[in-house]
């Protein structure tokens, strides 16, 4: 379905960015209507690293959808109010300005210490149409220099059906990839790491245990510190430096590289299918990541859209 596009709030900011997906959740309304979300950038290179940006979705009487930027200890966002319309799955979508401080959001352990981001909007969009299955694009940040962008997309899903009883609607999960299509290649194979833990040679990396977030594209790379980074693919890449060594199953994902072994589990599949997959891995022991406040002690992750553009040339 063709997004709807709206540009709502529009920065000069620093340049930012992640491969794909920065972040995506869902929230209930007191009827039942599910408010769906993903936060992409665009185009997603160069890309974020770290945990720069966080939020999620804050309900009480409304919907408040909310962005942080941990580097800046700033947060901006925005509410969000349904209205069901007489013709069946339709709905009357308004966004406004973000209508509650840091104090009520339930995200921060110092809300004193951190400030909301003016936002020098002429004014919010006007309210959109959407019936079931639409999705909608909102502009949240764009650097004035490169054009980058923060996107989200917003859907709203129909109420579970079955709750209470033997067999009711499994949640739904909301995903959305901007662009103009194009055929499957081998090259578009992808890896996902959700909620990963990371183990070397048999000992919990901790920091990794506190990593509840979740990235997906061709090329996805760890960082462990005092190691730098490895690039995983499920593709040999073999001019850009990658070696086969290891396998990814289900959820479950393991390479060795000289005389350490690494293992990561995660909260869902790695990879679709029911077949095990051989890795492939190029490691990057100079690599920390540089953005601002990093901390080179924890465990960190992204992804990009191809092994190319993570490989040093």
């Amino acid at each position: 379905m063709r997004p709807i596009s709206i540009a709502a709030i529009v920065l000069c900011v620093p340049a930012f960015s992640q491969s794909g997906r920065i972040q995506n959740g869902t929230a209930s309304f007191k009827n039942g209507l599910g408010f769906a979300y993903e936060t992409r950038l665009e185009p997603p290179i160069p890309s974020i690293t770290g945990e720069k940006f966080g939020g999620g979705v804050h309900v009480d009487e409304g919907i408040h959808r909310f962005l942080v930027d941990n580097s800046r200890h700033v947060y901006f966002g925005y509410d969000v109010a349904v209205d069901r319309l007489p013709e069946e799955s339709t709905y009357r979508v308004t966004i406004r300005p973000l209508s509650i401080g840091a104090e009520r959001l339930h995200y921060f352990s110092d809300p004193a210490n951190w400030s909301i981001l003016p936002l020098p909007l002429p004014g919010y969009p006007a309210p959109q149409t959407l019936h079931s299955g639409d999705v909608m694009a909102l502009d949240l940040m764009t650097n004035a220099e490169t054009g980058q962008k923060i996107v989200d997309y917003l859907t709203i899903q129909e109420p579970r059906r079955g709750l209470g009883t033997f067999n009711p609607d499994p949640p739904r999960q909301f995903s959305y990839v901007p662009g103009t299509p194009r055929d499957f290649t081998i090259d578009d194979a992808s890896l996902r790491l959700s909620a990963p833990r990371l183990t070397i040679n048999g000992k919990l990396d901790e920091s990794s245990a506190r990593s509840n977030g979740e990235v997906t594209g061709a090329a996805i790379w760890i960082y462990a510190a005092n190691r730098g980074r490895f690039i995983l693919s499920l593709v040999p890449n073999q001019a850009l430096g990658f070696r086969k060594a290891g396998e990814v199953r289900g959820s479950l994902l393991t390479f060795t590289i000289g005389a350490d072994s690494f293992s990561i589990n995660c909260a869902n599949p790695i990879v679709p299918g029911e077949a095990p997959f051989n890795l492939y891995v190029l490691q990057d022991r100079t690599w920390k990541p540089t953005y601002a406040f990093a901390d080179v002690s924890t465990f960190t992750m992204g992804a990009a859209d191809r092994a190319e553009l993570l490989v040093k040339r």
